[in-house]
């Protein structure tokens, strides 16, 4: 029999043997993790890229159309500027993954799925064909050669085997991006005898490799999809696995990663296609040749189809980018008094602006503040607006059009839930304790009207609000609880809405900047400054804390302020105000 300590001394001896296994596999998987979100951000960017380039396709097919086949030069260099853009930082990046340490999808090693016996990878053998011309007179001999190869018996439930499924699907994934890219862009062109020519050999020597992987993807596209039975492998080893994991509850290694690499299969159009016309022989020959000669109405529900896998791209992204911070914000800690005097100071309808530096995000999002919200006011100010009385049919509607699980929004007013703000679960209303992780905040409110009489500028724009104009747009504001969060950030949808589209919606006498980037009107909340910039604007600052400093309480100063954090001058914002621009 053993005593305590030589008990515990062989426990430490085991555990020493375990740990670097443990400590390997922790490591693994971290770097799987990483991959998965490197990958994320390819798609964010292969998306955007996709529809800029469907875009300037056909801007170039309307002014040929017009003038007789001619190109625009201009047109010709921003598509060779999109063109040059995806093969050297959307094509080449995700064909490293595709064609990694290990080429899962050529599927010359074997590659089986069982549960019997942990995860193992041996050698095996296997025939295969030699690749050579035939001469005419020995048409009916086929040379094969026997090859050694790997063996990869994949059990999905042990650590070792999710990392190879994870590498899998990470190869996979990203391969179906490719395609999909030449499906919903590249097609437009490439399949087009006189613009292929033209983007093709016209380019200059110096873009020898752009022209190269162009026509490889072209010539691939037809050759090597004609029956692509690497995706139908693919397809049966993922249906395999999705129902060995479907009868059994926990399945170790499954996280947000793994799900997001589920969801960047599933949303893939290619896969879609493989999944329901498995048994066409051509089934992308004639997608593509469909696409390409569908009329106006199956172009628009293409184009549905790519806005949804944009939208779905994007949200997988932001999902996973929005979980990535470092610490807290600078305005974390403020106490329960300072919070309720920033309460008691806030004003029905006042725009809120923040900014979190120590978010991944907050680097993906343009101008310096990357969120914005509506404060909704207090009871009190609710019921002088004649707005309090409303809510209870706002809130049954927000339950019947947007499912809508949060509190009646009276209680929630009445429990300090004064922040309405679009977050990426959908719009909320939310408390100030709850919105206050952060590094900046502002505060804009907008003007009131001296009487019932609304005033306008020479742009027309009201230059202050009546109460009437209050009420209607606070009720504008509590109707966009409840919608999803619109991460193709496009204004012209109303299903669907993101944080500056909040402000928006809102203000609906208010004709704020957009711009139209990947096709669409899009709104950042430095867009709405101009609206408060200047003495002669509807709205004004009257709170703008900046890297957890405040600034004076000086309204022209303050506008002076945005202006500088508007154009991002950091420079001239640490000359005149003494702060620092670093997060």
């Amino acid at each position: 029999m053993f005593n305590g300590t030589e008990m515990l001394k062989i426990f430490f001896y085991i555990w020493s043997l375990c740990l670097p296994t443990i400590l390997k596999a922790q490591v693994d998987f971290e770097r799987s993790n990483d991959a998965i979100l490197g990958l994320l951000e390819f798609t964010e960017e292969a998306q955007k890229w996709r529809s800029d380039f469907r875009s300037k396709t056909n801007q170039i097919k309307l002014y040929m159309q017009q003038h007789d086949s001619k190109i625009q030069s201009g047109q010709y260099l921003n598509m060779q500027e999109l063109a040059e853009y995806y093969v050297y930082k959307i094509h080449h990046p995700l064909n490293e993954i595709v064609e990694g340490k290990e080429n899962f999808l050529l599927f010359d090693d074997f590659f089986e799925i069982q549960t019997q016996v942990p995860t193992n990878v041996t050698t095996a053998y296997r025939k295969q064909k030699l690749k050579y011309i035939m001469m005419r007179e020995d048409r009916s001999r086929i040379k094969f050669k026997t090859v050694k190869v790997k063996k990869y018996s994949v059990n999905p439930f042990d650590e070792k085997g999710q990392l190879l499924m994870r590498s899998f699907k990470l190869q996979l994934a990203a391969k179906l991006l490719l395609v999909d890219n030449y499906m919903l862009a590249l097609s437009g062109i490439l399949d087009d005898t006189y613009l292929r020519r033209t983007l093709l050999w016209d380019l200059e020597v110096e873009h020898v490799d752009v022209k190269n992987t162009l026509w490889n993807t072209w010539k691939s596209f037809y050759h090597d999809y004609q029956n692509p039975r690497d995706l139908y492998q693919a397809h049966d080893i993922i249906a395999h696995v999705k129902h060995l994991e479907s009868l059994t509850p926990f399945v170790h290694g499954k996280d947000k990663y793994f799900d997001a690499l589920d969801e960047l299969i599933d949303r893939s159009i290619i896969w879609k296609l493989a999944a329901e016309r498995k048994d066409s022989f051509n089934f992308f020959k004639e997608t593509s040749a469909r696409m390409a000669l569908m009329n106006a109405r199956q172009r628009d529900q293409v184009g549905e189809i790519a806005e949804d896998v944009l939208y779905s791209g994007s949200k997988i992204f932001g999902n996973i980018a929005g979980s990535f911070y470092i610490g807290k914000g600078k305005l974390y800690n403020m106490t329960d008094d300072e919070l309720d005097e920033m309460s008691k100071n806030a004003r029905a309808l006042d725009v809120m602006f923040d900014k979190t530096g120590f978010r991944l995000t907050d680097s993906f999002i343009p101008g310096h503040f990357t969120h914005a919200a509506v404060w909704s006011g207090t009871e009190e100010e609710l019921k002088d607006l004649g707005v309090w009385d409303e809510l209870p049919a706002l809130y049954r509607r927000a339950q019947r059009n947007y499912n809508y699980k949060g509190p009646d929004f009276q209680t929630a007013i009445r429990s300090n839930h004064n922040i309405i703000e679009a977050l990426r679960p959908g719009v909320q209303i939310n408390t100030l304790r709850h919105f206050i992780d952060i590094d900046d905040i502002a505060f804009l409110r907008p003007k009131t009207c001296e009487s019932e009489k609304s005033e306008f500028g020479t742009d027309g724009n009201p230059k202050c609000l009546t109460k009437a104009m209050k009420k209607r747009n606070l009720i504008e504001a509590f109707k966009q609880i409840g919608k999803e969060y619109d991460f193709n950030f496009d204004v012209n949808t109303r299903d669907r809405i993101v944080c500056s589209e909040l402000v928006y919606r809102t203000f609906l006498d208010t004709n704020f900047d957009t711009e139209k980037t990947m096709g669409r009107h899009t709104i950042i909340s430095d867009q709405i400054i101009p609206r408060a910039d200047d003495p002669e604007d509807l709205m004004y600052p009257v709170l703008l804390i900046i890297n957890g400093v405040r600034i004076t309480d000086s309204v022209d100063e303050m506008q002076a302020v945005l202006k500088i954090l508007k154009d991002e001058n950091y420079v001239e914002f640490e000359r005149r105000t003494g702060i620092s621009s670093k997060y």
